[in-house]
């Protein structure tokens, strides 16, 4: 019985915290996703490689969101300089993961920029999102 309560608690702890991620992290795609289109319009990058740009975008604006609006509190909070270098190599991981994302599924699925960049949003975001909370902001 106590087992299930810590659980519940535990739970019902870290849903707000993933609502106020995932918000922040929307906040955050919608400017890599301008981003993107910005550069597929406006330049002759190659998608990868403007995946991988606007993503960069959206990881300046997501870390200002979610270091004011949900992890306020993490082991780092007096280190802003450590956690923002940790955030961003976390953030070289999910840009990696973007750009590899992109390419294979170009390479073997097809040519749609656009499903492309979806399938590497669901791989970066779940990739990034476990290591964040897991090690960059975790209390």
């Amino acid at each position: 019985m106590r087992m299930r309560e810590g659980w519940r608690s535990k739970l019902s702890q870290h849903v707000p915290q993933a609502t106020r991620y995932t918000a922040a992290s929307g906040i955050g795609l919608l400017v890599d996703c301008a981003a993107y289109l910005l550069l597929l319009g406006w330049t002759a990058l190659a998608v990868p490689l403007a995946a991988a740009a606007a993503y960069g975008a959206g990881l300046f604006a997501s870390y200002w969101l979610i270091t004011h609006f949900v992890f306020k509190d993490g082991w780092l909070r007096g280190h802003r300089i450590l956690e923002a270098a940790l955030f961003v190599l976390s953030g070289g991981l999910g840009m990696v993961l973007t750009y590899v994302t992109s390419a294979l599924y170009l390479m073997i699925l097809g040519s749609s920029a656009l499903l492309a960049k979806l399938a590497a949003i669901l791989v970066s975001f779940t990739v990034v999102y476990l290591c964040r909370a897991a090690f960059i902001f975790r209390r």
